[in-house]
């Protein structure tokens, strides 16, 4: 992503902006989408920015994503019976 190593805005007491947070997370949801949703690698994502983190006094942005995996039908279980 192209926006790493780049500038982020803040708030006045150094947290991140809300907006910003959001569109983050947008551009990770798409970006992880785009590779590993569409390839049927995983079933879905998404991506949480907290704005009260103080950007300004660590330099460090954490980003939590929640990978939900894809599932295997290593056993399939079949119910037959005659219609009435």
């Amino acid at each position: 992503m192209q926006e790493v190593d780049d500038e982020v805005p803040v708030n006045a007491d150094g947290t991140l902006d809300a907006g910003f947070c959001k569109w983050l997370s947008q551009q990770i949801v798409n970006q992880v989408n785009n590779t590993m949703t569409a390839n049927k690698e995983i079933s879905d994502v998404s991506c949480y920015i907290d704005p009260s983190q103080n950007i300004l006094s660590t330099s460090q942005l954490n980003v939590s994503l929640t990978i939900t995996p894809v599932g295997y039908a290593t056993d399939i279980e079949i119910t037959l019976g005659f219609a009435a």
